[in-house]
Protein backbone atom coordinates (compact mmCIF):
# COMPACT_ATOMS: atom_id res chain seq x y z
CA UNK A 1 0.00 0.00 0.00
CA UNK A 2 1.23 3.26 -0.80
CA UNK A 3 0.21 6.71 0.99
CA UNK A 4 0.64 9.97 -0.09
CA UNK A 5 0.19 13.31 0.90
CA UNK A 6 -1.43 16.13 -1.22
CA UNK A 7 -0.89 19.73 -0.65
CA UNK A 8 -3.68 21.76 0.92
CA UNK A 9 -3.74 24.88 3.43
CA UNK A 10 -3.22 22.53 6.34
CA UNK A 11 0.61 22.23 6.58
CA UNK A 12 0.29 18.25 6.55
CA UNK A 13 -1.50 18.27 3.47
CA UNK A 14 -4.35 15.50 2.88
CA UNK A 15 -4.00 11.55 2.99
CA UNK A 16 -4.71 9.81 -0.03
CA UNK A 17 -3.89 6.21 -0.98
CA UNK A 18 -2.18 5.74 -4.50
CA UNK A 19 -3.48 2.55 -6.37
CA UNK A 20 -0.83 -0.10 -7.39
CA UNK A 21 -0.08 1.07 -10.92
CA UNK A 22 0.07 4.47 -9.49
CA UNK A 23 -2.88 6.06 -11.79
CA UNK A 24 -5.17 6.89 -9.46
CA UNK A 25 -5.64 7.31 -5.90
CA UNK A 26 -8.34 7.97 -3.65
CA UNK A 27 -8.87 10.49 -0.76
CA UNK A 28 -7.95 8.78 2.83
CA UNK A 29 -9.51 11.89 4.81
CA UNK A 30 -12.57 9.63 6.34
CA UNK A 31 -10.46 7.65 7.92
CA UNK A 32 -7.17 9.56 8.65
CA UNK A 33 -6.86 12.98 7.82
CA UNK A 34 -2.89 13.22 7.24
CA UNK A 35 0.03 11.36 7.18
CA UNK A 36 1.07 12.33 11.04
CA UNK A 37 -2.54 11.14 11.91
CA UNK A 38 -2.01 7.67 9.90
CA UNK A 39 1.88 7.26 11.80
CA UNK A 40 0.43 8.41 15.37
CA UNK A 41 -2.84 6.17 14.82
CA UNK A 42 -1.57 3.07 12.79
CA UNK A 43 -3.17 0.49 15.07
CA UNK A 44 -6.84 2.08 14.49
CA UNK A 45 -5.98 2.86 11.35
CA UNK A 46 -4.35 0.44 9.00
CA UNK A 47 -7.36 -1.91 8.36
CA UNK A 48 -9.67 0.83 7.16
CA UNK A 49 -6.48 1.72 4.97
CA UNK A 50 -6.21 -1.52 3.89
CA UNK A 51 -9.51 -2.23 2.72
CA UNK A 52 -9.56 0.95 0.76
CA UNK A 53 -6.38 0.25 -0.81
CA UNK A 54 -8.27 -2.96 -2.29
CA UNK A 55 -11.39 -1.09 -3.39
CA UNK A 56 -9.38 1.48 -4.75
CA UNK A 57 -7.40 -1.26 -6.90
CA UNK A 58 -10.38 -3.53 -7.96
CA UNK A 59 -12.09 0.08 -9.41
CA UNK A 60 -14.74 0.57 -6.71
CA UNK A 61 -13.30 4.00 -5.67
CA UNK A 62 -10.79 5.99 -7.59
CA UNK A 63 -9.28 9.59 -9.00
CA UNK A 64 -6.68 9.96 -11.54
CA UNK A 65 -3.48 12.26 -11.40
CA UNK A 66 -3.50 14.48 -14.76
CA UNK A 67 -0.68 13.73 -17.04
CA UNK A 68 1.18 16.80 -18.48
CA UNK A 69 -0.52 16.58 -21.66
CA UNK A 70 -3.84 16.18 -20.11
CA UNK A 71 -6.70 18.58 -20.53
CA UNK A 72 -7.54 20.72 -17.45
CA UNK A 73 -11.58 20.14 -16.83
CA UNK A 74 -13.11 23.42 -16.26
CA UNK A 75 -16.98 23.32 -14.99
CA UNK A 76 -17.70 26.84 -15.74
CA UNK A 77 -15.81 30.01 -17.85
CA UNK A 78 -17.64 32.16 -15.62
CA UNK A 79 -16.02 31.11 -12.46
CA UNK A 80 -12.85 33.39 -13.54
CA UNK A 81 -10.17 31.63 -14.80
CA UNK A 82 -6.69 33.36 -14.22
CA UNK A 83 -3.85 31.27 -14.80
CA UNK A 84 -1.09 30.78 -17.77
CA UNK A 85 1.71 28.16 -18.24
CA UNK A 86 4.19 27.74 -20.68
CA UNK A 87 4.87 24.21 -21.34
CA UNK A 88 8.02 22.99 -23.71
CA UNK A 89 8.65 19.52 -24.97
CA UNK A 90 12.19 18.65 -25.15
Amino acid sequence: MKLASLKTEHPDGKLVIVSQDQNHFVDAGDIAPTMQFTLENWTSCSAALITKYKRLNEGLEADSFLEPKDDIVVVDLKHGIDFEGEFHEH
